[in-house]
Parts: C-alpha cells; structure tokens; sequence
C-alpha cells in the first residue's frame, strides 16, 4: 500500500496528497505500508450510490493502519463480526481499498 511522507512535518497520508494540511508542505517522501492496522469507526451502507446498488449492504471504515497514518476502506465479511479496535489487513487495492478481519 503506498503512502507518503511530508517533509515538513511528518505526517502520513494514504492515498497520497498534494499538500500537507497539516503544516501546508508539498515536499513528499514516498512510503509503503504493510496495509494491517485497526478498525476507528464503520458504518455499513444500505442505500449506495447508484453504482455500489448490486453490492450493499456493505461496509465502510476508517482504518488507523499500523505505521500511523488513517484510511477509509471497504471491510470484506459479515458487518456482525465487526467492531471498533478490531485488526484488519489489504486484500486489494482499485477503486476502493478492500480489507479483511484478521482471525486468530
């Protein structure tokens, strides 16, 4: 999963971005994660966009990824199973970063 670096200041961003909102940089280091992080916050959409209509329900959530930097993704599975602090990992990355809970 790649990511940068702001020069500036530090802070991560997945995906990449052209200013730092954080210290107003647009000086850079490409990074890559390991995709494995945490759940923060979900919400399982009912009625999507008109696109997403054959996919829902479905879920959506911001993943705190273990390097530190915040990614909102779809998370693959049942939305019972789920749950704030829970650990997922990168399935794939397209359209939409798509992550798996990660069983014991």
């Amino acid at each position: 999963m790649e990511g940068i670096k702001c020069r500036g200041c530090g802070r991560l961003y997945v995906p990449p971005m052209m200013t730092c909102i954080s210290c107003g940089s647009n000086e850079f280091d490409r990074v890559e994660f390991e995709g494995r992080g945490d759940i923060v916050t979900y919400t399982v959409i009912h009625v999507p966009p008109r696109e997403y209509k054959n996919e829902a329900p479905y879920t959506v959530a911001i993943i705190e990824l273990e390097e530190g930097a915040k990614v909102t993704g779809r998370v693959k599975g049942d939305p019972e199973k789920l749950a704030i602090g829970k650990s997922v990992k990168l399935l794939s990355e397209g359209k939409y970063y798509l992550f798996k809970l990660i069983t014991n």
